[in-house]
């Protein structure tokens, strides 16, 4: 088995070994015209071609740029149809190939009858049905009286394939089923009722 030895002036040195066993055929390797960066990787094209890449963030599916945003806001209404919340986020995907991972945690509740169902839903872009992700129903329905209250948290996780590279953002809406008047709560510190986003594009 054939072997290249590259010797240090101090005597000992590093040996570049064929394979164990006999190739199909000659493997030739290019290596690249230029030193790559600091935590770089060789990689092949697979046609013997060699060149540096940074692995996990262009190679693959990888995690990249990510941002959240905390609803520091309250937004009550008792329209049965969705209304924009004012609370989102958006983000600037690198590649029409990228997806993005949502999430979004809500607070939200309603009072001032027996029946006080909210439903919430999830857009990307406008608030509008056209947009609608996903939604969810909560509240409670021919319970308790005028004086009574309905709390709920409602968390979304969901994988979005806008295909683009311009500014995308996600948006809450929140409508009242009932036409009580329903709360997306926001605020602040560890009394107050919030929620809270995250968007993260994923390279693929």
């Amino acid at each position: 088995m054939s072997q290249i030895k590259l010797v240090h002036s101090g005597g000992n040195g590093v040996i570049i070994s064929a394979p164990s066993s006999n190739p199909a055929s000659d493997v030739n390797l290019k290596l690249p015209q230029a030193d790559g960066s600091a935590g770089q990787l060789l990689k092949t094209d697979g046609s013997g071609n060699l060149s540096f890449a940074t692995v996990g963030v262009t190679d693959g599916n990888a995690l990249s740029q990510f941002s959240d945003v905390v609803q520091t806001s309250e937004y009550d209404t008792s329209n049965t149809s969705f209304q924009d919340t004012g609370f989102g986020k958006s983000i600037i995907p690198s590649a029409s190939s990228s997806r993005v991972l949502v999430i979004a945690h809500l607070s939200v509740g309603g009072w001032g009858d027996e029946d006080r169902r909210y439903e919430t839903a999830l857009y990307r872009g406008s608030v509008s049905d056209s947009n609608m992700i996903a939604k969810t129903l909560g509240g409670n329905y021919k319970t308790g009286n005028s004086s009574s209250y309905s709390y709920d948290s409602q968390t979304y996780v969901y994988i979005d394939t806008p295909a683009t590279t311009s500014s995308t953002v996600y948006r809450i809406g929140l409508r009242s089923v009932d036409g009580t008047t329903v709360r997306l709560f926001g605020g602040s510190g560890n009394t107050s009722r919030f929620g809270t986003m995250f968007v993260q594009e994923i390279k693929g």
